[in-house]
């Protein structure tokens, strides 16, 4: 699986993989409770090689960043077509190879990966529907900028959302509200505290830990939430 996520009441993993197959287990018994993709009724094309699969804490629908179309796909619990979201480019809501996204209470963020930005949406009326709200990110090193961003953590509790900045090397912090640069975890090397390829990111706000998938460190490394590595 390229993506994993637990169902809207987490009786269910999900597990996305790079074919375009969404296969669903159920947490206690391990058997399948759900199998759809790549071709969903009413979806042209079908999925092209999706990269990360999220779902909503409101409703249980299901998102997929759907990377080879520049789009995002929103799934029903059952895996029925609500709608489809972007389309490739560079203009507000349009995207570039999207590889992951998240999604809160009225909030969804993609990460728009080949135009080195993260986008954000709020909730419209209609199920499955969302307005651009704002995009933030250029290509480069500096606080502000991304370098192809990999995955992204939105923590609602503490309005901030956390990026995996894959070749910076870093985890990016921002502001949940304008996305402007908080805070950077990680530094580039293969020392403790130091990253080579930031490929994804988790938070437990119970234990206070921010886990960072070090890509070709081949590991994981936990991070206490003020970035700097637990002793």
């Amino acid at each position: 699986p390229i993506s994993v996520a637990f169902s809207h009441r987490g009786e269910a993993v999900l597990a996305l993989d790079s074919k375009g197959q969404i296969h669903g287990f159920d947490v206690e018994s391990g058997k399948a409770v759900l199998g759809v993709g790549p071709t969903i009724e009413g979806l042209e094309p079908p999925l092209n090689n999706p990269h990360g699969i999220r779902v909503d804490p409101s409703t249980g629908n299901l998102y997929v960043a759907d990377f080879g179309n520049h789009r995002i796909v929103v799934l029903s619990p059952q895996g029925a077509l609500l709608g489809t979201l972007g389309g490739r480019g560079t203009g507000d809501g349009q995207f570039s190879f999207p590889t992951n996204c998240d999604v809160t209470e009225d909030t969804l963020w993609v990460c728009d990966y080949s135009n080195s930005r993260v986008q954000k949406f709020r909730r419209a009326e209609s199920q499955g529907s969302w307005d651009f709200a704002l995009a933030q990110g250029t290509y480069g090193p500096g606080p502000e900028s991304f370098h192809w961003p990999e995955r992204i953590c939105a923590v609602a509790e503490e309005a901030v959302v956390l990026v995996a900045d894959k070749d910076n090397h870093r985890v990016k912090v921002a502001r949940a509200e304008d996305l402007s640069f908080v805070a950077s975890i990680g530094t580039p090397g293969s020392g403790p505290g130091q990253l080579n390829q930031a490929w994804g990111v988790a938070v437990d706000l119970q234990w206070g830990a921010v886990t960072v998938a070090d890509c070709y460190n081949h590991r994981l490394q936990l991070f206490c939430a003020h970035g700097l590595p637990p002793n």
